[in-house]
Protein backbone atom coordinates (compact mmCIF):
# COMPACT_ATOMS: atom_id res chain seq x y z
CA UNK A 1 0.00 0.00 0.00
CA UNK A 2 3.03 2.30 0.32
CA UNK A 3 4.20 1.83 -3.28
CA UNK A 4 2.67 5.11 -4.58
CA UNK A 5 4.25 7.03 -1.68
CA UNK A 6 7.62 5.40 -2.31
CA UNK A 7 7.42 6.40 -5.99
CA UNK A 8 6.52 9.98 -5.04
CA UNK A 9 9.41 10.22 -2.58
CA UNK A 10 11.75 8.67 -5.15
CA UNK A 11 10.87 11.50 -7.53
CA UNK A 12 12.33 13.88 -4.92
CA UNK A 13 15.66 12.07 -4.70
CA UNK A 14 15.11 9.39 -2.05
CA UNK A 15 16.06 5.83 -2.89
CA UNK A 16 13.62 3.03 -2.09
CA UNK A 17 15.06 2.14 1.31
CA UNK A 18 15.25 5.79 2.41
CA UNK A 19 11.60 6.22 1.43
CA UNK A 20 10.62 3.06 3.31
CA UNK A 21 12.48 4.16 6.44
CA UNK A 22 10.87 7.61 6.42
CA UNK A 23 7.37 6.14 5.95
CA UNK A 24 8.04 3.59 8.72
CA UNK A 25 9.08 6.37 11.12
CA UNK A 26 5.97 8.39 10.29
CA UNK A 27 3.89 5.39 11.34
CA UNK A 28 5.88 4.35 14.42
CA UNK A 29 7.26 7.53 15.95
CA UNK A 30 10.66 7.01 17.65
CA UNK A 31 12.64 3.90 16.72
CA UNK A 32 16.17 2.57 16.65
CA UNK A 33 17.78 1.57 13.37
CA UNK A 34 17.67 -2.03 14.52
CA UNK A 35 13.90 -1.90 15.17
CA UNK A 36 13.27 -0.26 11.80
CA UNK A 37 15.32 -2.92 10.02
CA UNK A 38 13.40 -5.67 11.78
CA UNK A 39 10.02 -4.19 10.79
CA UNK A 40 11.10 -3.69 7.18
CA UNK A 41 13.03 -6.95 6.90
CA UNK A 42 16.17 -5.06 5.84
CA UNK A 43 19.80 -5.42 6.88
CA UNK A 44 20.59 -3.15 9.86
CA UNK A 45 23.75 -1.79 8.22
CA UNK A 46 21.76 -0.65 5.16
CA UNK A 47 19.09 0.90 7.36
CA UNK A 48 21.71 2.94 9.22
CA UNK A 49 23.07 4.22 5.89
CA UNK A 50 19.54 5.27 4.95
CA UNK A 51 19.10 6.95 8.34
CA UNK A 52 22.33 8.92 7.83
CA UNK A 53 21.18 10.06 4.38
CA UNK A 54 17.72 11.03 5.67
CA UNK A 55 19.29 12.99 8.52
CA UNK A 56 21.46 14.96 6.07
CA UNK A 57 18.44 15.86 3.92
CA UNK A 58 16.41 16.95 6.97
CA UNK A 59 13.87 14.12 6.88
CA UNK A 60 14.56 12.73 10.34
CA UNK A 61 16.00 13.85 13.66
CA UNK A 62 18.11 11.68 15.93
CA UNK A 63 18.19 11.69 19.73
CA UNK A 64 21.49 10.53 21.20
CA UNK A 65 20.32 10.42 24.80
CA UNK A 66 20.94 7.07 26.46
CA UNK A 67 22.64 4.06 24.93
CA UNK A 68 20.50 3.78 21.80
CA UNK A 69 20.10 6.39 19.10
CA UNK A 70 16.40 7.05 18.54
CA UNK A 71 15.22 8.28 15.15
CA UNK A 72 12.09 10.34 14.61
CA UNK A 73 10.54 11.52 11.35
CA UNK A 74 10.41 15.27 10.75
CA UNK A 75 6.74 16.27 10.15
CA UNK A 76 5.81 15.98 6.45
CA UNK A 77 5.10 19.68 5.94
CA UNK A 78 8.56 20.66 7.23
CA UNK A 79 10.29 17.92 5.27
CA UNK A 80 8.52 18.78 1.99
CA UNK A 81 9.34 22.49 2.52
CA UNK A 82 13.00 21.54 2.91
CA UNK A 83 12.86 19.48 -0.27
CA UNK A 84 11.31 22.46 -2.08
CA UNK A 85 13.98 24.87 -0.77
CA UNK A 86 16.74 22.45 -1.72
CA UNK A 87 15.25 22.02 -5.20
CA UNK A 88 14.98 25.79 -5.72
CA UNK A 89 18.63 26.27 -4.71
CA UNK A 90 19.81 23.50 -7.02
CA UNK A 91 17.57 24.82 -9.80
CA UNK A 92 19.03 28.35 -9.50
CA UNK A 93 22.59 27.00 -9.44
CA UNK A 94 21.96 24.78 -12.47
CA UNK A 95 20.32 27.61 -14.42
CA UNK A 96 23.27 29.90 -13.75
CA UNK A 97 25.74 27.23 -14.84
CA UNK A 98 23.84 26.40 -18.03
CA UNK A 99 23.39 30.05 -19.00
CA UNK A 100 27.12 30.64 -18.60
CA UNK A 101 27.93 28.17 -21.39
CA UNK A 102 24.91 28.65 -23.68
CA UNK A 103 25.36 30.61 -26.90
CA UNK A 104 22.98 33.55 -27.30
CA UNK A 105 19.74 32.46 -28.96
CA UNK A 106 19.15 34.06 -32.32
CA UNK A 107 15.71 34.53 -33.76
CA UNK A 108 15.05 32.55 -36.94
CA UNK A 109 12.15 31.26 -38.99
CA UNK A 110 13.13 27.60 -39.05
CA UNK A 111 10.60 24.97 -37.99
CA UNK A 112 11.64 22.70 -35.12
CA UNK A 113 10.00 19.54 -33.81
CA UNK A 114 9.42 19.36 -30.06
CA UNK A 115 8.43 15.97 -28.64
CA UNK A 116 7.79 17.01 -25.02
CA UNK A 117 4.20 18.20 -24.41
CA UNK A 118 5.28 19.98 -21.22
CA UNK A 119 8.01 21.84 -23.11
CA UNK A 120 5.57 22.91 -25.83
CA UNK A 121 3.14 24.30 -23.24
CA UNK A 122 5.95 26.03 -21.35
CA UNK A 123 7.21 27.61 -24.57
CA UNK A 124 3.67 28.74 -25.50
CA UNK A 125 3.16 30.28 -22.05
CA UNK A 126 6.49 32.09 -22.28
CA UNK A 127 5.63 33.45 -25.73
CA UNK A 128 2.27 34.74 -24.44
CA UNK A 129 3.93 36.34 -21.41
CA UNK A 130 6.44 38.14 -23.67
CA UNK A 131 3.93 39.09 -26.38
CA UNK A 132 3.42 42.84 -26.79
CA UNK A 133 1.05 43.39 -29.74
CA UNK A 134 -0.70 40.37 -31.27
CA UNK A 135 -0.85 36.61 -30.77
CA UNK A 136 -2.45 34.09 -33.14
CA UNK A 137 -3.28 30.77 -31.51
CA UNK A 138 -4.30 27.49 -33.17
CA UNK A 139 -5.25 25.09 -30.40
CA UNK A 140 -7.43 22.12 -29.59
CA UNK A 141 -9.67 22.40 -26.48
CA UNK A 142 -7.33 20.68 -23.98
CA UNK A 143 -4.32 22.82 -24.90
CA UNK A 144 -6.44 25.97 -25.00
CA UNK A 145 -7.72 25.36 -21.47
CA UNK A 146 -4.13 24.99 -20.22
CA UNK A 147 -3.25 28.39 -21.71
CA UNK A 148 -6.35 30.31 -20.59
CA UNK A 149 -4.75 32.21 -17.70
CA UNK A 150 -1.83 33.38 -19.87
CA UNK A 151 -4.26 34.39 -22.64
CA UNK A 152 -6.36 36.44 -20.20
CA UNK A 153 -3.25 38.14 -18.79
CA UNK A 154 -2.14 39.04 -22.34
CA UNK A 155 -5.59 40.50 -23.09
CA UNK A 156 -5.33 42.61 -19.91
CA UNK A 157 -2.05 44.00 -21.30
CA UNK A 158 -3.96 45.04 -24.46
CA UNK A 159 -2.42 42.29 -26.60
CA UNK A 160 -4.71 41.40 -29.52
CA UNK A 161 -5.52 37.69 -29.29
CA UNK A 162 -6.85 35.76 -32.28
CA UNK A 163 -7.79 32.13 -31.62
CA UNK A 164 -8.67 29.41 -34.11
CA UNK A 165 -10.52 26.98 -31.89
CA UNK A 166 -11.73 23.48 -32.68
CA UNK A 167 -14.58 23.60 -30.17
CA UNK A 168 -16.83 26.34 -28.80
CA UNK A 169 -14.66 28.79 -26.89
CA UNK A 170 -15.61 31.86 -24.88
CA UNK A 171 -12.63 33.99 -23.84
CA UNK A 172 -13.67 37.58 -23.25
CA UNK A 173 -11.61 40.03 -25.28
CA UNK A 174 -10.31 37.46 -27.77
CA UNK A 175 -11.33 37.08 -31.41
CA UNK A 176 -12.33 33.44 -31.85
CA UNK A 177 -12.80 31.72 -35.24
CA UNK A 178 -13.72 28.14 -36.13
CA UNK A 179 -11.96 26.28 -38.98
CA UNK A 180 -13.93 25.02 -41.96
CA UNK A 181 -14.75 21.32 -41.74
CA UNK A 182 -13.87 18.92 -44.56
CA UNK A 183 -15.99 15.96 -45.62
CA UNK A 184 -15.23 13.27 -48.16
CA UNK A 185 -17.79 13.24 -50.96
CA UNK A 186 -17.77 11.60 -54.44
CA UNK A 187 -13.99 11.07 -54.44
CA UNK A 188 -13.34 14.78 -53.82
CA UNK A 189 -12.93 16.95 -50.75
CA UNK A 190 -15.81 19.31 -50.11
CA UNK A 191 -15.41 22.14 -47.62
CA UNK A 192 -18.30 23.34 -45.55
CA UNK A 193 -18.68 25.65 -42.59
CA UNK A 194 -19.18 24.06 -39.15
CA UNK A 195 -22.78 23.84 -37.93
CA UNK A 196 -23.96 26.75 -35.88
CA UNK A 197 -24.48 25.97 -32.18
CA UNK A 198 -28.13 25.85 -31.16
Amino acid sequence: MNDPLIKQLSAFGLNQLEAEVYIDLLKNDESTGYAIGKRLGKATANVYKAIEALSLMGAIQISEEGKSKLCQAVPPDLFVDQLQNSFEQRKASLLTSLKSIAVEEESNEKIYRVDSVDLILQKAKMMLENCQRIAVIYAFPTALNLLKSEIKEAIERNVQIIIQAYAPCDISGATVTRPAMRTWCSSTWRTRSPPRPR
